[in-house]
């Protein structure tokens, strides 16, 4: 059976179930004959459930009461029942159920009614203070630090997750949806293909030419011709002196 079902199953049996008049094991006889599909594993669950609410009654009231009083004012009151059995389950079966298979119990449920009470439940500071006091005047300290604290406290990190993801849940819930806009899709003109004109190459510059190179580049210049005259003069005057 699914996990929703399951869950209705057991509210329904402690609907208008009245310990002082009518016996548990009664009631929870009358609710497994109604269900005779029950598998072995869900029938299992259902008598854990019934059982475990109709023990804490007081205890789970107290905690529903408190959540209506400071989170849930706006919440319908007939799901009391359902937060019941979420508190019997996080406060007394959280370690022996698995946090995987409560998430699974959770997401069955309405984002809104999960995101509340696990956010109230969850609370470090009101779990330590008024709500712990209040559930010290039910049960012994002890056997509150003992056996109902740890299935809260083990478990914060993995709650304060599934808490962030039913709050992002939410908030994409409540952002309105935006028209998409898109362009429709038209159907093809299909027409003769214009040959492309293969373009011009570009015309190249024209050089302006160039001026002839001088003769004067391939001569030794003026200067060093009228001195290289002088040097072989001096020359021919200096061979010609021991000859006088």
């Amino acid at each position: 059976m699914d996990f929703t079902s399951l869950i209705d199953v057991c509210i329904k049996g402690l609907k208008g179930f009245d310990a002082e008049t009518q016996a548990a094991d009664i009631r929870l006889q009358d609710i497994l004959e109604s269900n005779p599909h029950l598998e072995d594993s869900d029938e299992n669950f259902v008598v854990e459930v019934f059982s475990g609410c109709v023990r804490h009654h007081a205890l789970l009231v107290v905690t529903v009461e408190n959540f209506y009083l400071d989170e849930g004012k706006k919440m319908l009151r007939k799901d009391s029942i359902l937060y019941r059995i979420f508190s019997y389950l996080i406060l007394f079966r959280l370690d022996d159920l698995g946090f995987q298979n409560f998430e699974s119990f959770v997401a069955q449920q309405d984002n809104l009614k999960m995101y509340l009470f696990l956010k109230y439940l969850f609370d470090l500071p009101k779990l330590q203070s008024w709500l712990k006091t209040k559930w010290c005047n039910i049960y012994d300290s002890k056997y509150v630090e003992d056996s109902i604290l740890p299935n809260l406290l083990n478990n914060m990190e993995n709650a304060e997750k599934l808490i962030s993801q039913l709050n992002d849940k939410l908030q994409n819930k409540a952002q309105p949806k935006k028209e998409s806009t898109f362009t429709r899709p038209r159907p093809f003109k299909l027409t003769e293909v214009k040959p492309r004109s293969v373009p011009l190459p570009e015309p190249i510059p024209k050089v302006k030419p160039t001026n002839p190179i001088p003769s004067s580049t391939y001569k030794s210049p003026r200067e060093e011709m009228e001195l290289a005259k002088k040097e072989k003069s001096t020359d021919c005057d200096s061979a010609l002196i021991p000859l006088l």
